[in-house]
């Protein structure tokens, strides 16, 4: 049964008959539903289904950032939609069922602000990670020094997720991240832009793999 939440002008919730009424993003849609559903397994399926699951959940261990992450939305999509579609298409390494996430080549943040060109990247001896990088010409050009820096750490194993939305400006060419004592082990780290407003990113620059024993 469809339900009318608020007044008769409100898009309905729910099924009528064979139609389901629901909403996303605040975008009304209407569906019908499948008169059978048949749970085929051919070989293109389940690579579709492994690379569905292997994107979604590296999705759910970046979720804390990726409204910081993808600002820039198109209209009735989300962050996590943005960064699904974008990730799915570029994310994936091999062939099913060998498929795998391919970090270098994860974004984190995307947008049309300008990316950094990573310099270098390596921990220090007191457990810190340091980061540099040259400003592009195109940020220089259009003033954007005091774009906000974001750093992102993630170990995937244990799925710790550590992010910086403030590390420094760009105009900085450096940071340095004191690596908290709870991420151990492996982890990935990416470094992107973000203007002060927070409505616009940039294109995440993958700054490496480490490793850290506390």
């Amino acid at each position: 049964m469809a339900r009318i939440k608020k007044g008769i002008f409100d898009p309905p919730q729910g099924s009528l008959g064979n139609l389901v009424f629901s909403s996303r993003n605040g975008v009304p849609y209407v569906r019908t539903k499948p008169e059978t559903y048949r749970d085929a397994k051919t070989p293109a399926q389940q690579a579709a289904r492994a690379r569905l699951s292997l994107v979604s959940s590296l999705l759910r261990q970046l979720k804390p950032m990726l409204r910081s992450g993808f600002p820039e939305t198109p209209p009735g999509k989300s962050s996590r939609d943005l960064a699904h579609r974008l990730n799915a298409a570029r994310a994936l390494r091999g062939t099913w069922p060998d498929l795998a996430i391919d970090y270098p080549n994860v974004l984190v943040s995307h947008g049309s602000l300008a990316p950094g060109s990573l310099r270098s990247s390596k921990l220090l001896p007191d457990g810190s990670l340091e980061i540099s990088w040259a400003p592009s010409d195109t940020a220089v050009r259009m003033q954007h020094g005091s774009d906000r820096v974001m750093v992102t750490l993630l170990n995937p194993e244990q799925n710790q997720l550590c992010f910086y939305a403030g590390a420094g400006m760009r105009q900085d060419q450096a940071t340095t991240i004191r690596v908290p004592e709870t991420l151990s082990g492996d982890f990935h780290a990416w470094l992107s832009f973000a203007s002060s407003c927070g409505r616009f990113a940039s294109e995440s620059c993958y700054a490496g793999r480490f490793s850290v024993c506390q």
